[in-house]
């Protein structure tokens, strides 16, 4: 899925469903941690990062708000340990999410990551081989005779003779 997929999904969800306002600031900065990782399979945010984010004055606000995106099936997560920030994944389809419960982030993520990195290695592969074939070389010119390389000087009468040649429109 892309970003303006998960975007879509997400208004069409909020049409039928209703999330606090916290909740759904929450989904869009996750979405914005995920764009911004380059979309791994799962990505780690520790609580205090993501009520930062998004705006939240207190840890209990930033669970509830987490709490519903769970509920909603629109992301999972798993609770860090010591050390280690929560792990959240973004949930591609609602049913899958709901069925697996909470506490499956990462077999959920294993499941779906062989099939999006399979996908977006050869769409970057591909990307990078056209990058690749498409450069040319190019040489900057060389300095006149008797300049110095940092420092081109021109000769105001060579200018001038070049100026008035008449050259044909097609060499």
């Amino acid at each position: 899925m892309t970003y303006i997929d998960y975007l879509n999904r997400f208004n069409q969800f909020l049409e039928s469903s209703a999330l606090p306002p916290s909740a759904q600031l929450l989904y869009y900065k996750l979405l914005h941690i995920f764009n911004r990782a380059g979309w791994p399979p799962t990505v780690q945010v520790d609580n205090q990062r993501l009520m930062t984010m998004a705006g939240l004055r207190s840890t209990k606000a930033a669970i509830s708000a987490r709490n519903r995106l769970v509920n909603a099936g629109l992301i999972q997560y798993e609770q860090g340990k010591k050390g280690m920030p929560n792990r959240y994944v973004l949930c591609e389809k609602q049913l899958f999410c709901l069925s697996d419960g909470t506490k499956n982030a990462t077999k959920y993520a294993t499941k779906y990551a062989t099939e999006n990195d399979t996908i977006n290695a050869t769409t970057n592969a591909t990307h990078i081989k056209n990058k690749t074939k498409n450069k040319t070389k190019t040489s900057s010119p060389k300095p006149p005779k008797g300049a110095s390389v940092g420092s081109p000087s021109y000769d105001i009468d060579e200018l001038a003779a070049l100026a008035v040649l008449d050259l044909p429109d097609e060499l």
